[in-house]
């Protein structure tokens, strides 16, 4: 059961469910391209060097962690629309059943 529809309210509908954008993986992108201009770079200047391996292995490993980043944001954040209010759950989070929203 999603987050949303354990927290509707008696009488309460859903609209809509939605998800953010593929533009969460901005950083693991801009970390890929760098990283593929600084090996090109580095391949021109300096030839077959340690460098280039250096520099793929940092950059591989910033873009693999910040794309998990990415899609761990992604994957726990649930936006929804229903007939009464919008509702954006974000990260990993245990609906309380117990207490009154509404003050």
């Amino acid at each position: 059961m999603s987050y949303v529809r354990s927290v509707l309210q008696p009488g309460e509908k859903v609209i809509m469910i939605g998800r953010l954008s593929w533009i969460v993986y901005h950083r693991a992108i801009f970390l890929l391209v760098v990283g593929i201009i600084l090996i090109v770079l580095a391949r021109i200047f300096w030839g077959e060097t340690v460098v280039i391996l250096i520099t793929a292995a940092l950059f591989g490993a910033l873009t693999i962690v910040s794309a998990f980043q990415g899609w761990f944001v992604r994957w726990t954040t649930e936006i929804a629309v229903t007939d009464r209010r919008v509702d954006l759950q974000a990260g990993i989070h245990q609906p309380a059943h117990d207490r009154d929203e509404h003050g």
